[in-house]
């Protein structure tokens, strides 16, 4: 893989584009009850709310942050410069799930949400100590999420499984190929992300 590709997999499966793509997969891939109530407008309204309280407003908080001079590189390659960017994206999340409680979504639906917000936290708390991939946390919740949603309701998602692996495994490599991570951050990432995606699923919507 040359650098180029790995950056481009960087960017797109960034994790702070998995609240969004795991809402999308969602709506427009799961056929479940708490997906029937909802219009395509209301589809529309939540999926933007979360595009901004998630992606776009954390983003320009990063900017910032680097225009001041607080991180070093718009990925925030050091360990040390993390915890305000990942402390502020937590506030952000929080803020999102408050937010759309209080609009009446069922608890399937804001679950998907929590799972973000256990991520972050626990990728706060192994940063204290030890640096890990936070792109594989990304993925792999949504990994992690989407098989317990699957077992939850027999659902058949097997398709994008194979993706979603597919995926995965390429966003593992493109982080080693860009001296982001040891192999060990890569798998430990993989490891928390799933459980991360996986448990808070299979036991909020049991």
């Amino acid at each position: 893989m040359d650098k180029f590709s790995a950056l481009f997999l960087s960017v797109v499966l960034h994790p702070l584009l998995m609240p969004f793509y795991g809402t999308l997969l969602m709506f427009y891939t799961v056929d479940a009850w708490f997906i029937y109530g909802l219009t395509g407008t209301a589809k529309l309204m939540i999926s933007g709310v979360i595009l901004l309280n998630t992606l776009i407003v954390p983003v320009l908080f990063l900017f910032f942050m680097l225009k001041t001079g607080r991180v070093s590189d718009i990925q925030v390659t050091r360990k040390k410069e993390r915890y305000l960017p990942l402390l502020v994206t937590l506030i952000f999340y929080v803020t999102t799930y408050v937010v759309l409680s209080n609009l009446g979504l069922s608890r399937a639906l804001l679950t998907f949400l929590l799972v973000g917000i256990i991520a972050l936290t626990m990728s706060f708390l192994v940063n204290l100590f030890w640096k890990i991939s936070m792109h594989m946390i990304g993925i792999s919740g949504v990994f992690g999420a989407f098989y317990s949603l699957t077992l939850q309701y027999n659902l058949d998602f097997n398709n994008y499984f194979i993706w979603l692996f597919l995926a995965c495994g390429l966003l593992g490599t493109a982080r080693i190929r860009l001296n982001q991570h040891t192999p060990a951050q890569i798998f430990s990432g993989v490891l928390l992300g799933f459980l991360c995606g996986a448990i808070p699923v299979g036991f909020f919507m049991s």
